[in-house]
């Protein structure tokens, strides 16, 4: 042995000796600080894994906001079989999804009004057509069944909900709130947005997630997901004149974009932040590569009365089971499944306080639930 070790104090006799007390010493502190670092790991996930309270958020209590105020979470769907393969989203199962991500405003959140704005390439509305619309209407949706005009149905469906708005039962000083059919709701303070900052005239929830990056295209657009306006406002920002091809053509021809299908499918969320910077009620910092679009000018623009900077809003799932201010709703995967994912997050959001009826034979399913004494229960 060539070094002695006794209580406190080593004796080395040579310089093998001491690399290896070296080894020694090193591999102790780094183990050390590894169990430290995990310990700090699973307390600080703990903490944030742990929800708000259920107790959903009353619109008439949101301060300086009307009594009478409506909020409508729009969604866009498109009911065809062709459905876009990019990003591997051919396979979704949307239209299992929607209901469920309805029915999850519903208990979160009763006072929010929802529209599914259908997008399909057929003649006339099928039976089929009209008996998946009867179920989303009993999930407590306003459905509107629309022709693509010409356009890529999914791309469509995607756009309609900008503009929800032009539906004869959303009023013109209605708010619109633009959502994903597969965001399903996990707390009521989905609408902290309102509650930390009523009196603005747009709520972008996302706003720090890229108004700061100095790159540009399509991953530094607002994510599109709960920003907020009225409905005359999107309608007067977007310039929409009642025809949604139109828009998009505009919108092309005003930035010079090239029509490929990745610009396309993103069309909603680089048209809305677009004509958001334009209308400068909204602005971003000078260095923001969002003003990379043609026909963008940066003006030095004061927009704290008119538009909400969200920080820290940000969709949980697979990859991410944790944010900074606790989980407000989770999104899906491309390659997550109804039985598999949809279901069991779909249990675990409502508390299992819905039973789900689920079956599937080829492309047809059947899905009926048991909402049981839901309002007595959110009470409890």
């Amino acid at each position: 042995m060539l070094c002695t070790v006794r209580p406190f104090f080593i004796t080395v006799h040579s310089t093998r000796g001491v690399l290896y007390v070296v080894v020694v010493v090193v591999a102790f502190l780094f183990t050390g600080c590894l169990y430290y670092i995990q310990e700090y790991v699973n307390i600080r996930q703990q903490i944030l894994l742990q929800q708000p309270s259920l107790t959903p958020l009353k619109v008439q209590d949101m301060e300086k906001f009307e009594t009478n105020l409506t909020i409508w979470a729009a969604m866009g769907l498109c009911y065809d079989a062709k459905r876009t393969e990019l990003n591997g989203k051919g396979n979704f199962p949307y239209l299992e999804a929607t209901p469920l991500a309805l029915l999850l405003w519903k208990y979160h959140q009763p006072q929010v009004k929802t529209i599914v704005r259908i997008v399909h390439n057929s003649e006339q509305v099928s039976e089929e057509m009209v008996e998946y619309g009867r179920m989303l209407e009993r999930a407590g949706a306003v459905v509107e069944f629309i022709q693509t005009q010409g356009m890529d149905c999914p791309v469509m469906s995607l756009i309609t909900r900008l503009v929800a708005g032009e539906h004869p039962m959303i009023r013109e000083e209605d708010i619109v709130m633009p959502v994903d059919v597969d965001l399903f709701v996990l707390n009521p303070n989905i609408l902290q947005h309102f509650t930390d900052a009523p009196a603005k005239q747009i709520w972008i929830p996302r706003y720090e997630d890229t108004a700061h990056k100095t790159e540009g295209g399509v991953d530094q657009c607002f994510g599109l997901s709960l920003i907020s306006m009225r409905a005359s406002l999107w309608r007067r920002v977007l310039n929409y004149t009642g025809k949604i091809s139109d828009l998009v053509k505009n919108f092309i021809k005003e930035t010079q974009t090239e029509e490929g299908l990745e610009t396309i499918w993103y069309i909603d969320q680089t048209l809305t932040t677009y004509y958001i910077l334009k209308s400068r009620l909204c602005t971003v910092p000078k260095t923001s590569g969002q003003w990379g679009w043609k026909g963008l000018e940066y003006k030095e623009v004061d927009d704290s009365s008119t538009c909400f900077h969200g920080s820290g809003y940000a969709d949980c799932n697979k990859a991410r089971t944790f944010v900074g201010q606790g989980c407000k709703w989770w999104h899906f995967h491309p390659d997550e499944r109804m039985v598999e994912d949809l279901m069991p997050k779909f249990a675990e959001s409502c508390n299992n306080r819905i039973q789900l009826y689920y079956s599937r034979v080829g492309t047809s399913f059947t899905l009926t639930w048991d909402e049981g004494d839901l309002d007595k229960a959110k009470t409890i």
